[in-house]
């Protein structure tokens, strides 16, 4: 995991012990992905530069006993979500994950993102609390059919963002039919009628000059439109 960068000197705190520092230093210091520790009273034991950029924040001030809750950081509008789950992890002294449309911690782009949360132990320390990793998340598209790759034009290669051809609103309703929800589902969860759902697809793919929604997911997927995440979308429940 240690592939590239300068090593980073940043030290745990003096009551972390010197096999849990060296853990940190040497195996995920210059990870692309973000790593941090909190103990159980919340404040940040260890935190690698991936996860500060991630947060948007400086190492310094993570390091300095501020709290997460008192941050304005890239997960904000899910801190809930998080937290209980990291409550959970402190109780059931137990890993989970939640996966969530937030900044990547390796490209600083808006997309998926696996967020684990480990309970963690050093016995020579006595310290413990709850380990955090923060990778990019690769969605398996879950389509319940089979679909059949066409063939890109040179308009479609073009293409290099879906909002070249879609207005906000038409992707907001589109991208979860390509994710492969149903289209109750999302008519329930973006609060329109089925029917509506059904003219914006007619719409989209006219735009995309598909014949059809196998052409539209053909496509989509091929120019990896998919990873263009709405900013409607807050939560991603894996399936």
């Amino acid at each position: 995991m240690k592939a590239h960068g300068e090593t980073s000197h940043l030290q745990l705190q003096n009551n972390c012990s010197a096999d849990l520092n060296a853990f940190f230093k040497f195996i995920v210091d210059d990870s692309r992905d973000g790593w941090s520790f909190r103990d159980n009273q919340g404040a940040i034991q260890y935190t690698n530069k991936a996860f500060s950029k991630w947060l948007g924040v400086s190492r310094r001030t993570l390091m300095s006993g501020t709290k997460l809750e008192q941050l304005h950081i890239s997960f904000n509008q899910n801190k809930s979500k998080i937290f209980k789950l990291e409550s959970e992890v402190k109780v059931k002294r137990q890993e989970e994950s939640i996966i969530l449309p937030v900044i990547s911690p390796s490209t600083l782009q808006r997309s998926l993102c696996r967020i684990n949360l480990r309970y963690f132990q050093d016995g020579a320390s006595k310290i413990e609390g709850v380990l955090w990793h923060c990778a990019e998340y690769e969605m398996v598209i879950m389509y319940p059919g089979k679909y059949e790759s066409v063939k890109l034009t040179d308009a479609d290669l073009k293409i290099k963002s879906p909002y070249d051809v879609c207005t906000l609103r038409e992707w907001d309703l589109i991208w979860p039919l390509i994710m492969g929800y149903r289209r109750e589902e999302v008519a329930k969860n973006l609060n329109v009628t089925p029917r509506h759902l059904g003219k914006v697809l007619t719409v989209v793919m006219e735009k995309f000059c598909a014949e059809d929604f196998n052409a539209l997911l053909s496509k989509t997927l091929q120019l990896k439109l998919h990873k263009f995440i709405p900013a409607t979308v807050s939560y991603i429940q894996e399936r």
